[in-house]
């Protein structure tokens, strides 16, 4: 990030303080935490925001080459450095997850993880049928990843789609071995579909048993044209996603080779999802059930003493591509700062976001940090820093300049430019 701008505090509607009123940093703003720039008023004081104040959540919004992937990258860092657990996704070109790679100290190496389509010697595998990887039981694990599909695919969710997918998902989850590859096949495939759902409730007590049997009876008992149309549209999907080599090795084999909960206590993983490469579909559905491991991690967290929960990270690059978890989006930041595990949310402009996004975020990143607005989206968001700044202040930052209105203390203070 570039230097700050300091000059005396004084309401925006001020002329003689116009471009910049704040108030001194030093009086807000301690030095450590998460830096996010550099004072050039007076001494050069690091303004940042502490580790526990990064709890709130920050919200980054700007458009591409205003130097959002400079910010995030330093914060990802600095984590790295500092031991602590992270999570970064990008779904773009790639270069956040390049650019962390050739800084990445090499001390980190053996916490790492990588998630590219372009890595084919030793591609990571995690099993998100395998109830022991997530600590949950097989209909907590059927009802996450059905949760994740259904708001990924939203537009093309029938009303049986959700039922369907889940007691499928139920019965692949009861069975040692399984994998998501084989959701496909087991809706379409009578014979073997059969043979799994008889394995599967013979491993059951007699009710749970049954429960599964008379819903695998009532689905075959349609004619096959409306249960092909049934799963159509889940199907398609899927299989279009489950095609690319990377999402198969990754989810296609019943090995598991990290753990959500080892990265969030100070590993490190990158996912680098190109939707030019991987699809739309399959950034969007490879990276919100990534993300969905990383929240059933952080609430498994509640177990552990509050005071004994490390600090951990996740970073979104273009949130909205992953936003699809299987709780409100609302409810899971505010769960998460209990749980020291922070967010970091950054996109472009407003309008990618829908309407359930805009209001989660809008009140429980708490942080926000503004790199030079469109006006639309300066005028929404300088409610957030009046009297101090106003949309005008927004529009005219100049490049790699962003304003911080940081939480301090658990509190929202002044902005400052940096």
């Amino acid at each position: 990030m570039t230097t700050i701008h300091n000059p005396d505090a004084a309401p925006a509607s001020d002329p003689q303080g116009r471009r910049l009123n704040l108030v001194p940093l030093e009086e807000r703003h301690g030095l450590g935490g998460k830096v996010i720039g550099v004072a050039n008023a007076g001494p050069r004081t690091r303004i940042g925001i502490s580790l526990t104040d990064c709890r709130y959540h920050l919200h980054a919004l700007g458009p591409t080459g205003t130097g959002k992937t400079t910010l995030l990258m330093n914060m990802i860092l600095d984590d790295v450095e500092a031991g602590r657990g992270v999570a970064a996704f990008d779904p773009a070109k790639g270069d956040l997850i390049r650019d962390l790679l050739d800084r990445m100290p090499k001390s980190a190496g053996d916490r790492l993880v990588l998630i590219d389509p372009d890595e084919d010697k030793a591609p990571p595998a995690i099993n998100l049928l395998d109830p022991a990887v997530h600590g949950g039981t097989p209909h907590d694990v059927a009802a996450n990843v059905t949760a994740v599909m259904s708001k990924v695919w939203s537009r093309w969710w029938g009303h049986r789609s959700a039922d369907i997918c889940y007691h499928a998902l139920l019965t692949l989850a009861h069975l040692e071995g399984s994998t998501l590859a084989q959701l496909p096949r087991l809706l379409s495939d009578s014979k073997w579909r059969a043979g799994r759902v008889a394995a599967a409730t013979n491993a059951l007590k007699a009710w749970e048993g049954n429960t599964l049997t008379e819903f695998w009876e009532g689905f075959d008992a349609l004619p096959a044209g409306q249960r092909a149309g049934l799963v159509a549209p889940l199907l398609s999907r899927l299989r279009l996603v489950l095609a690319h080599p990377m999402a198969n090795s990754l989810f296609g084999v019943p090995a598991t080779t990290f753990s959500f909960a080892d990265i969030l206590d100070g590993g490190v993983l990158l996912c680098r999802l190109p939707k030019g490469v991987i699809g739309e579909d399959g950034t969007r559905l490879i990276g919100s059930l990534l993300l969905a491991g990383l929240w059933q991690a952080t609430t498994a967290r509640a177990r552990i003493p509050e005071n004994q929960r490390p600090d951990a990270m996740v970073v979104l690059d273009e949130c909205h591509n992953f936003l699809h978890l299987p709780i409100g989006i609302d409810d899971a930041l505010a769960e998460a700062r209990g749980l020291h595990t922070s967010f970091v949310l950054a996109h472009q402009y407003l309008g990618q976001l829908s309407g359930e996004m805009v209001e989660a975020i809008d009140a429980n990143a708490r942080n926000k940090v503004y790199f030079a607005l469109a006006p639309r989206d300066a005028v929404d968001q300088a409610r957030h820093l009046r009297p101090y700044l106003d949309e005008g202040d927004l529009i005219r930052l100049g490049g790699y300049e962003v304003v911080l209105r940081p939480v301090a203390g658990g509190r929202v203070v002044p902005p400052a430019t940096a």
